[in-house]
């Protein structure tokens, strides 16, 4: 763990029920586990920066969220009990035009925290300005898959724009070198992606070895 200067240390978590017996935990400062089981408290008191009381509660591990739009977390509330192509072209992308990229960092960096406080420690993302998102991910220390909701609507001039961007983040994903955070390619939907479109998604995802992030069968319709 890091603390808010980047320092890694050791954390030592006391009083925990880990497959029904009372354990503590010694996690490394490197990340790692050290050990699990009674009498670790006193092992390693000493090498703990930081003890957490457990006060009996069930150690799990991290949840994982495998499909969120995190940013949208700006948007709670803003529409509800539509059909989903209602919702979508009434109320959710006229007002997603009018977004910036410091509205996806912090609607992005509110999700993540949001996340964090509940035991999420991985999410599976799609949406647009991701290297915003990237950046919120960054600091929060959570881990995250990101992708660009690829979206052409069948026309050929907006897919090649779409193929470029999914590439751009990919691209600059792989620069941050975080191993905490990597890329997918995002065909949104069936019905706003073309099937050259899928089909260059699915091509190039196997190329450059990621991840599908894609909905499928949301609805009855469907």
């Amino acid at each position: 763990m890091d603390d808010i200067f980047g320092r890694q240390q050791a954390i030592l978590i006391a009083d925990v029920q880990v497959n029904g017996k009372n354990a503590d935990i010694f996690v490394r400062d490197d990340g790692t586990i050290g050990a699990i089981g009674e009498g670790v408290r006193k092992q390693h008191t000493g090498e703990a920066d930081i003890i957490i009381d457990g006060n009996g509660a069930i150690a799990l591990p991290g949840l994982v969220n495998t499909h969120t739009h995190a940013a949208m977390s700006l948007l709670r509330g803003y529409a509800d009990d539509m059909i989903l192509q209602d919702w979508l072209s009434q109320k959710i992308w006229p007002l997603e035009a009018h977004l910036t990229p410091p509205d996806v960092y912090w609607g992005t960096k509110l999700a993540c925290l949001e996340m964090i406080r509940t035991g999420t420690t991985a999410f599976n993302d799609m949406y647009f300005m991701m290297e915003e998102a990237a950046r919120a991910v960054g600091e929060a220390g959570i881990r995250a898959v990101l992708s660009y909701g690829f979206i052409d609507l069948f026309d050929a001039g907006k897919r090649e724009a779409e193929c470029r961007a999914t590439e751009n983040l990919v691209r600059h994903i792989r620069s941050l070198d975080n191993p905490r955070i990597t890329a997918a390619a995002g065909p949104h939907a069936p019905y706003t992606v073309s099937p050259d479109g899928l089909k260059w998604c699915a091509e190039f995802a196997r190329e450059e070895k990621i991840g599908i992030h894609i909905h499928l069968s949301e609805t009855e319709k469907e």
